[in-house]
């Protein structure tokens, strides 16, 4: 997806250099698509991991129409907490 014309341009240019900690073999969930639902959930007032994903199995078919999505929403507690604590550490 070209960062030039994308909604998320903006988010992609900041978090762009942030690096994916996790192991190549292990990813089923782009970091830009976890860090975008989570950003998306929290404006909205998710208040907790499981919000934040229910937050993307709710928005689900909107989101499609500008995160690629590979293997649909990250699950709370695998993917989206374990990799936004990992960020933070």
């Amino acid at each position: 997806m070209s960062t030039a014309t994308s909604p998320t341009a903006l988010i992609e240019t900041h978090f762009g250099e942030l690096k994916d900690p996790r192991a190549a073999h292990s990813i089923e969930h782009q970091l830009i698509d976890i860090l975008i639902i989570t950003i998306c959930a929290t404006i909205c007032g998710a208040n907790d991991w499981e919000a934040i994903a229910q937050y993307g199995r709710t928005k689900q078919e909107w989101l499609k129409t500008w995160l690629e999505l590979p293997n649909g929403i990250p699950s709370a507690d695998i993917a989206i907490a374990k990799i936004v604590r990992t960020l933070l550490t």
